[in-house]
């Protein structure tokens, strides 16, 4: 009988269907966090290396700017992670690092302006 076959094969359409939905949402949000991960090394990265910096050396010459720039940028990532939609339990605990880490950050770097003065790094 033709009918039952001709409905299971559109069955199957869109169960495939639904299917690279789901793969193709799951590597964008995979994609968006990696981005969102490597702004926020960024920043990290580009902090500790400038109070590294300082550190070694007499940074009564050198000024950087920058303590702006750098939580600008975790908010900007903090924004984008707010626009992810997490589609499994893994990309919500990245999420959730993610939002803690940049959450630490900031707080570094509002206690290292407070105590240069400035937005100097």
């Amino acid at each position: 009988n033709p009918e039952p076959r001709g409905a299971r094969r559109a069955l199957i359409a869109r169960i495939d269907a639904a299917s690279n939905l789901i793969d193709r949402r799951l590597s964008e949000t995979t994609q968006g966090l990696a981005r969102i991960a490597a702004a926020v090394d960024d920043v990290a990265s580009r902090f500790g290396g400038a109070a590294d910096w300082r550190r070694r050396e007499a940074f009564a010459s050198g000024v950087l700017p920058g303590v702006a720039d750098l939580r600008s940028k975790l908010a900007q990532a903090a924004g984008a992670l707010d626009a992810v939609e997490c589609a499994n339990e893994a990309q919500r605990s990245e999420r959730k690092a993610l939002l803690r880490r940049i959450e630490i950050l900031e707080a570094e770097l509002e206690r290292h302006e407070r105590a240069s003065g400035g937005d100097v790094l």
